[in-house]
């Protein structure tokens, strides 16, 4: 066990010092920003998704100005149908063993938000419902997954599994601004999740669907309490 660690450490460290460049640009624009957009949150006292929306379009500006990304890579013609089919299925077979479990969170965790939004502002779930997929998970998906694996693309090649754990780890810290435990491990193990799927599949709309149903999920059931900064303390 204590090799297999020392062996793990020793891999890492190689990797870092072989992308040394990538790292330095990983750690200012995935840790430091959310670090900023935390204190400006908490100082300012603003919605968290007025800070989502110049982050989106600042990436969308970088993708566009990079000549090696192209957006058609990203557009449903260029998915495969018989290959998109068969990972939707995958997507739905794996949401439904998840999803009880995190309904069952929600009712252990915090009984007093369980069902609330769909039992008690039915309108609020409904706008959620469309709002959501559209603006929050459509920003997080080109910021997190299409952005990264594109820019770091040899680092992915070169450490696909490393590549996995550093991408999960910059999503849960880019929820840093919900300051709840549950919320990091939630978004870490989600992060597991979408990195590995949009590794396995470059498809940015499978990622994107994905992560809608497990993000409706959690609002759904009452876990959205921990994603959402005017209620956390």
């Amino acid at each position: 066990m204590l090799s297999n660690l020392i062996e793990l450490r020793s891999n890492f460290e190689k990797t870092f010092l072989s992308h040394k460049k990538e790292f330095q640009e990983i750690i200012f624009i995935y840790f430091l920003l959310p670090l900023a957009g935390f204190l400006l949150i908490k100082t300012l006292k603003i919605p968290a998704i007025l800070l989502l929306f110049p982050l989106f379009a600042l990436f969308c500006i970088l993708l566009t100005r990079d000549k090696n990304f192209s957006w058609q890579s990203i557009a449903p013609s260029s998915e495969d149908k018989k290959d998109f089919r068969n990972n939707l299925a995958s997507i739905i077979q794996t949401f439904l063993m998840l999803s009880p479990f995190l309904f069952l969170l929600a009712y252990l965790y915090t009984p007093e938000t369980f069902l609330e939004i769909p039992r008690e502002r039915p309108e609020l779930w409904l706008k959620i419902m469309f709002f959501y997929p559209l603006i929050s998970v459509t920003s997080q998906e080109i910021i997190y997954r299409v952005y990264f694996y594109h820019r770091y693309q040899s680092l992915v090649e070169q450490t696909p599994t490393t590549a996995i754990v550093i991408n999960a780890l910059i999503f849960s810290i880019g929820h840093l601004i919900y300051i709840h435990w549950l919320t990091f491990l939630i978004s870490f193990l989600g992060g597991l999740l979408f990195a590995w799927r949009y590794q396995q599949t470059k498809s940015f709309w499978l990622v994107h669907i994905e992560h809608s149903l497990y993000g409706l999920i959690i609002f759904t059931s009452g876990l959205g309490i921990f994603f959402f900064s005017g209620r956390v303390t």
